[in-house]
């Protein structure tokens, strides 16, 4: 049992073939309805190849948060009936997406000024955060405190807000954006954040995805940072791809504790999935 905690979205996507003109009524070529958010993504991905998933995340107790827990219990994911608040909107997203262009505008909106108290599956052995919840986070540590946690952070925040939650046995996947975030700040180069990171924080191993420019990664045992070149495909269609390759991590460690083959394997079958459209549709086949 995997638990996914993370953020859960309702996303309303108009394709648009021209820009949007302002204080004009602008026609789409299509609607679509997605539910999405890291958390949700990961869940779906790991719950298609058939590991079992419960999801933790702020749903509100409103029309969006309804279609996204019909959507999740309906497909075998485990989410629990309280988890739907009252206290909070679930939030929104509008998805301008330009078809000509290959372009988005997107338009969000949230209000979660508290979260629900979950009761976590007790046969977990591994959560998964991206790092938006740490109250959900910090539960899921008390009550599993003997399992690790990949971490999913995008920014300076997600550091912040969860660095006392940090255990030896955890492992950070971080974006360059991050990175970035981080330099000039704490350090001076790539090599000595990932360093200053291991001297604040007792990871097991951190991984940097980095797009085009492929993987960086070290374990706490050897900072030295390994790079895995990306793998070159005709990217068709990238949206969700870092959801992706955190769940084909997740999926490949709870079976090899070997970093470098799970890192390996989940940046092959990524670069699949980009070189096809859509979503659980263009998941590649594990063999």
């Amino acid at each position: 049992m995997i638990v996914c905690i993370g953020i859960a979205v309702f996303d309303i996507i108009f394709d648009i073939n021209k820009p949007i003109e302002e204080n004009k009524k602008n026609q789409a070529q299509g609607l679509r309805f997605n539910t999405g958010g890291n958390g949700i993504n990961v869940a779906k991905v790991l719950n298609y190849y058939q590991m079992p998933v419960q999801f933790i995340g702020a749903i509100g107790d409103d029309q969006f948060g309804k279609l996204i827990y019909d959507e999740l219990t309906g497909s075998g994911i485990q989410v629990l009936p309280d988890l739907c608040s009252s206290l909070i909107a679930t939030p929104v997203s509008m998805i301008i997406n330009n078809t000509t262009k290959d372009s988005r505008t997107i338009l969000n909106y949230k209000n979660i000024n508290t979260v629900p108290q979950p009761n976590f599956n007790k046969e977990a052995t591994l959560i998964y955060s991206d790092g938006r919840f740490p109250e959900y986070t910090k539960q899921g540590r008390k009550s599993l405190p003997n399992i690790p946690i990949v971490w999913d952070w995008e920014r300076e925040e997600h550091y912040i807000n969860n660095k006392s939650l940090i255990k030896d046995k955890d492992i950070l996947i971080c974006s360059e954006d991050f990175i970035n975030e981080l330099l000039g700040k704490y350090a001076k180069t790539e090599q000595e954040i990932v360093e200053f990171l291991y001297s604040e924080l007792s990871f097991l191993s951190i991984i940097i995805t980095k797009g085009a420019q492929g993987i960086a990664w070290s374990t706490n045992n050897n900072k030295i940072l390994n790079n895995i070149p990306a793998i070159s495909v005709n990217a068709l269609d990238t949206n969700g791809a870092g959801d992706v390759f955190h769940a084909l991590f997740i999926y490949y460690y709870s079976k090899n504790s070997d970093i470098a083959y799970v890192l390996t394997k989940a940046n092959i079958l990524t670069s699949q999935f980009v070189s096809q459209k859509g979503f659980l549709e263009a998941l590649p086949k594990i063999e």
